[in-house]
């Protein structure tokens, strides 16, 4: 699947052949056709952008988990400090970018923010203490967080679900007995998620 995300599509250059050739025992000819790989040079197309080449000519310095395309189609890395997988992206009303994850780095643990120009954590004592798997931001622009954690801002009822206001976290409830791995958040404002508990606010 190359890693592709299926909203992608994945493009290697190859070329028609077609004629005939002696088949194995020499006695008859043959018809052959067949599409033949002439290099390794994969191409992305997304939303009806241009392709970009991703393949072994193209490099990114520090390419490390998570890379960017400026306005001018050229993919930057974003940093080379985060230690471990992405998980979740979203785009905040402000045009920061939320990014939440199995990294725990001076960048940020678990969830940090691109602002465009740098990663800028949030305060230690707004943190999650374990992974974010699901992020979506609402049409009143709060941020909602999901995943493995069991608290996040001392807040102990944010079991597995968070909401950040933009000053500050709320739990949902009474929180959920077990891991989120997918919000979103309707245009109404309700919020739908997906994972692996059984009960929500203490309600099968």
């Amino acid at each position: 699947s190359y890693g592709i995300e299926v909203a992608e599509t994945l493009l290697i250059p190859c070329v028609y052949e077609g004629g005939l050739e002696m088949d194995g025992s020499g006695d008859a000819w043959v018809e052959r056709a067949a599409l033949n790989f002439r290099m390794y040079n994969p191409i992305m197309t997304q939303d009806g952008n241009n392709g970009v080449a991703l393949g072994y000519q193209t490099e990114i310095a520090d390419a490390d988990l998570i890379i960017y395309q400026s306005s001018d189609g050229v993919w930057h890395n974003i940093s080379h400090n985060l230690d471990s997988d992405i998980l979740a992206l979203a785009r905040g009303q402000d045009g920061n970018i939320y990014i939440g994850g199995q990294f725990s780095v001076s960048d940020g643990h678990f969830l940090t923010v691109w602002n465009g120009t740098a990663l800028a954590p949030f305060s230690t004592s707004d943190e999650p203490n374990d992974y974010v798997r699901a992020l979506d931001v609402g049409p009143d622009g709060k941020l909602y967080a999901g995943g493995d954690f069991l608290a996040i801002a001392g807040t102990s009822t944010s079991d597995h679900i968070a909401v950040w206001n933009g000053s500050a976290w709320a739990a949902l409830g009474n929180g959920l007995n077990d891991n989120v791995y997918s919000i979103t958040v309707g245009n109404d404002g309700h919020v739908y998620t997906g994972g692996a508990f059984s009960l929500a606010d203490g309600t099968t």
